[in-house]
């Protein structure tokens, strides 16, 4: 049965404490923070990824071996780690973004490549499930 606004009663539908029915440009405006709450989040969780990246590619250099194979090894997997961590500090997980929407549209047949191949490794562990 229509209420007094037009609208049956249904979900999707109710009334706000004022009697009045959402519009969708509340609707709007409360998707519009939710969104920006969560990038939010993800930056910080970005940052706090490159932080702990950073210390352990700081840990590295401490411990590795001061000669050898072993040490080169070691000097290059740290130094990549730190890179990373202060990429991840300094850009967060927009300039990850950034950074590989970058690369796909410099290189758009390997990306399509390795899009297929993930998608195609993707649908093998999911079938042996």
């Amino acid at each position: 049965m229509p209420t007094s606004n037009g609208h049956k009663d249904k979900p999707g539908f109710s009334k706000t404490s004022s009697g009045e029915t959402p519009t969708s440009k509340g609707v709007e405006e409360s998707t519009g923070r939710l969104t920006a709450y969560m990038g939010d989040k993800v930056q910080r969780a970005a940052k706090a990824v490159g932080a702990g990246l950073h210390s352990a590619g700081c840990a590295i250099h401490q411990h590795e071996p001061k000669e050898g194979m072993l040490h080169d090894v070691a000097e290059a997997i740290a130094s990549k780690f730190q890179g990373t961590g202060q990429f991840l500090q300094d850009q967060g997980f927009k300039g990850v973004c950034d950074t590989v929407s970058t690369v796909i549209r410099h290189n758009p047949v390997p990306a399509l490549l390795v899009g297929v191949g993930l998608g195609l490794l993707t649908s093998r562990m999911l079938r042996r499930s």
